[in-house]
C-alpha cells in the first residue's frame, strides 16, 4: 500500500473551522501543502470597519458572512499556503433570526454562498441562479 498516495489531498476542498489561527490553522496549512484547496471558517461577532468599508457596507446595512481569499478558478502553484477563509458574523444573524431554526438554515445558506465565492461565482451569477 503507497501511503503517500492514501493522504494525497490534491484537488480535493478542506472546510476547516477555526482555521485562523492556532491547531486550526496549523491543520489548514498541513492540508494546503498536501495538496488541498483549504477555506478556514471563523466567527467573529460583526464585520470590522475595514470589512465593512471594502464591502461597500453602510450604516444600516447587514453582513452575515464574507469569502476572503483566492477563488479555485483563481489560484495559482506560486500563490502561497495561506487559507481562504469564509467569516460567520455572528451578531448580525442573532438578530435577524432569533428563532434557532431560521438561524440554521440562514448559517448554512451563508457557508453555501461563501463557498460559491470560493469556487469562483460572483454575487451577480448567485443571484441569477436564484441564489
Amino acid at each position: 500500500m503507497n501511503v503517500k498516495k492514501l493522504f494525497d489531498l490534491s484537488g480535493k476542498t478542506a472546510l476547516i473551522t477555526g482555521g485562523s489561527t492556532g491547531l486550526g490553522r496549523v491543520g489548514a496549512e498541513l492540508f494546503a501543502a498536501e495538496g488541498a484547496q483549504v477555506a478556514a471558517v471563523v466567527i467573529d461577532d460583526e464585520p470590522s470597519l475595514d470589512q465593512r468599508r471594502e464591502n461597500g457596507l453602510g450604516e444600516g446595512d447587514s453582513l452575515y458572512g464574507l469569502y476572503e481569499g483566492v477563488s479555485r478558478i483563481t489560484y495559482g502553484a506560486d500563490f502561497p499556503l495561506v487559507p481562504n477563509k469564509i467569516t460567520l458574523f455572528r451578531l448580525p444573524l442573532e438578530e435577524d433570526f432569533a428563532d434557532p431554526r431560521d438561524l440554521a438554515r440562514e448559517v448554512q445558506r451563508t457557508v453555501v454562498h461563501e463557498l460559491a465565492h470560493h469556487a469562483g461565482i460572483s454575487d451577480a451569477e448567485l443571484r441569477r441562479g436564484g441564489f
